[in-house]
């Protein structure tokens, strides 16, 4: 029987609740799960490897469909930094204008590190999830998934909007946005006056987001400026 290898665990603490979860570092099984999805292109296929490592390392303690995409970004980077290294290279196309009239792109590819320690958690006082229409009638915002894509127009902008309805309480009585039909749920939002909107709007806007700057500077023509990374996107660009 071949051996069984011990991981060394690891413990942080998820943003959003203050609970702690205990997780191990990649092995070569998740590392090649995340390398395909790179090489695949696809920004799905990507998210469900992220989703799939994090259920995987935390030893299927953390369902990342379950919790705000905010810490499922979290967990992760944490993850890569004890599995991969802390400090990542991005790649970026300097477009300092260059030449005698200016007119020109510099072009030049950069390489940029990023310390994954330097990622920091920024949120907005005014960020509230609980929602009253009336003084006995409210509801309140769960979370979209970490693959969603935002919307671009109204009415994809009501379909996601009746995605993270999370309750909808009239007195005592609570119904659950999971048991109740999406399209009950996008006539019932269309039915909101208009001010009821822009907070849930707000809301969604105005989510945690992980969050870090890192100066960038040109071998090719000098320009320097500071570079705003913000989600796993950009850190992992």
């Amino acid at each position: 029987m071949l051996p069984i290898i011990d991981y060394p665990t690891y413990t942080l603490t998820i943003p959003s609740n203050g609970k702690k979860v205990k997780y191990r570092p990649f092995t070569v099984k998740e590392q090649k799960l995340l390398l395909m999805a790179l090489e695949s292109d696809e920004e799905s296929d990507m998210m469900n490897a992220i989703k799939q490592i994090i259920i995987n390392c935390t030893m299927g303690k953390i369902d990342p469909e379950e919790i705000a995409p905010y810490d499922a970004e979290y967990i992760f980077i944490h993850l890569r930094g004890k599995s991969i290294g802390e400090v990542t290279q991005l790649s970026y196309k300097c477009k300092n204008n260059v030449g005698e009239k200016k007119d020109k792109e510099c072009g030049h590819i950069q390489q940029v590190e990023l310390n994954i320690n330097d990622i920091k958690l920024r949120e907005i006082k005014e960020h509230n999830p609980l929602i009253e229409i009336t003084k006995n009638v409210g509801f309140e915002m769960g979370y979209p998934s970490l693959d969603s894509t935002k919307p671009d127009d109204t009415e994809s902008l009501i379909d996601y909007l009746a995605n993270v309805i999370k309750n909808i309480y009239d007195g005592d009585t609570i119904y659950k946005g999971k048991d109740l039909k999406h399209e009950e749920l996008v006539e019932w939002i269309e039915s909101l006056p208009q001010d009821i909107l822009d907070k849930m709007v707000e809301f969604i806007s105005t989510i945690p987001k992980l969050e870090t700057d890192v100066h960038f500077k040109c071998d090719a023509c000098g320009f320097e400026q500071d570079i705003h990374l913000e989600g796993l996107q950009d850190f992992f660009a």
